[in-house]
């Protein structure tokens, strides 16, 4: 059973569509009547039209047999409608995958732009917005800060408590005493730094890739995620997802430091290169090369 947290409705029924020229739309059947100053509406939304509906060739009937009714009441008269296709759209899915199956579109010794890929791997999401957030004020970074500066004052403490126990002149008291001092000092100056340089790598990815979310996969494939196509609530993807994941979709592009400029007296071709360098640089993985995919797909399967 497949639980998909990202589904791309739209791109995936437009690969259908090319693949076999049109999707009929699900069946609709709708009654309303008014009462008064409310109204009632009742939608019955069934798939399992005669005839049924045409994928790759294949009669989708009873398949996806399914109904929702839904009952709303609104005392200004407004209409809301809500329906839910994603049995019908999930099945077309499947269908769409066993077609590239069927026509060995999935193969990893062609790893190119159009290139169909079809995995499994750890991923690491990364949600900028939530990333972005324990930086602000009296958020997770404040208190890491405030944390490590109070272990790093009380472990100086300590050492010169230590050697004040120490037979020692005066002047080597005070020398120890500004010895601590000094690194201390330079000690909370590292941390802050530190996080001050995390801070500007997630400002410097976000620049050059200009989406709030995206997955990242050992094998150096990067998905840019749009809201849009979630299943869950996409606010809270940082903390509620990680590990290993199904992932569908297709390459767009290829990022590789080696790749060389077809003019060098190209500007935009140079400074193209130049930031695909930098985002091989920071972003958390050991590969090569980068391998931007459109994800149709991505989901747990038990």
């Amino acid at each position: 059973m497949k639980q998909y947290i990202y589904f791309d409705k739209e791109r995936i029924e437009s690969l259908v569509a090319q693949i076999s020229h049109g999707i009929d739309d699900s069946f609709q059947i709708s009654q309303e009547r008014g009462h008064g100053d409310e109204i009632e509406k009742s939608e019955s939304v069934k798939g399992n039209v005669e005839g049924g509906i045409n994928v790759f060739g294949t009669k989708i009937g009873g398949a996806v047999a399914g109904e929702d009714m839904q009952s709303k009441r609104n005392s200004e008269n407004e209409l809301f409608r809500e329906i839910h296709n994603k049995r019908l759209h999930d099945f077309i899915f499947d269908n769409l995958v066993s077609h590239l199956e069927s026509t060995n579109k999935f193969n990893p010794s062609e790893m190119k732009a159009g290139s169909f890929i079809k995995d499994e791997d750890s991923l690491q999401i990364i949600d900028f917005e939530y990333l972005e957030s324990f930086f602000k004020e009296n958020s997770v970074i404040s208190f890491l800060k405030d944390t490590q500066e109070k272990e790093i004052l009380n472990s100086a403490k300590i050492e010169q408590e230590k050697r004040s126990m120490e037979k020692m002149s005066s002047e080597q008291k005070r020398k120890n005493e500004a010895e601590i001092k000094k690194r201390v000092t330079e000690e909370i100056y590292q941390m802050n730094e530190q996080y001050i340089f995390v801070e500007k790598i997630i400002g410097a990815i976000k620049a050059i890739i200009p989406y709030n979310r995206m997955a990242l996969s050992s094998k150096g494939f990067l998905m840019p995620l749009e809201d849009k196509c979630f299943r869950d609530n996409p606010n809270l993807l940082g903390l509620k997802y990680g590990g290993s994941f199904h992932y569908i979709g297709y390459i767009t592009n290829i990022i590789d430091a080696n790749t060389k400029a077809e003019d060098n007296k190209n500007v935009f071709g140079e400074m193209q290169k130049a930031v695909n360098e930098v985002l091989l640089k920071l972003l958390p993985t050991d590969v090569n090369k980068i391998y931007i995919l459109h994800p149709l797909g991505l989901y747990f399967e038990s």
